[in-house]
């Protein structure tokens, strides 16, 4: 299995994706951290990672290297209008 730069198992593109918001989240040195440190057996999967640093990775994350589509902007400039129509 293949191990990015910060001894994380990556077996996938969510893996990927998910690695790097533990990092955004927690910062490289604690999820090095985290990695040396896993309990028992356990293998640095994302996942086992993830709950040693106590992160819920939301299921509908993006992909921080993909590039959005003309629409894809304008949903997401409209959800944000709207929501903030109703906040106040």
């Amino acid at each position: 299995m293949k191990t990015n730069e910060f001894g994380v198992i990556i077996a996938s593109d969510r893996d990927r994706i998910e690695c790097a918001y533990m990092v955004k989240c927690r910062g490289e040195d604690l999820v090095k951290w985290a990695v040396k440190n896993m309990p028992g057996n356990r293998k640095p999967f994302v996942s086992n990672v993830a709950k040693k640093l106590l992160i819920e990775i939301p299921s509908d994350l993006p992909d921080p290297q993909k590039v959005l589509t003309i629409e894809e902007v304008r949903e997401l400039f409209d959800f944000k209008t709207k929501k903030r129509r109703t906040d106040q």
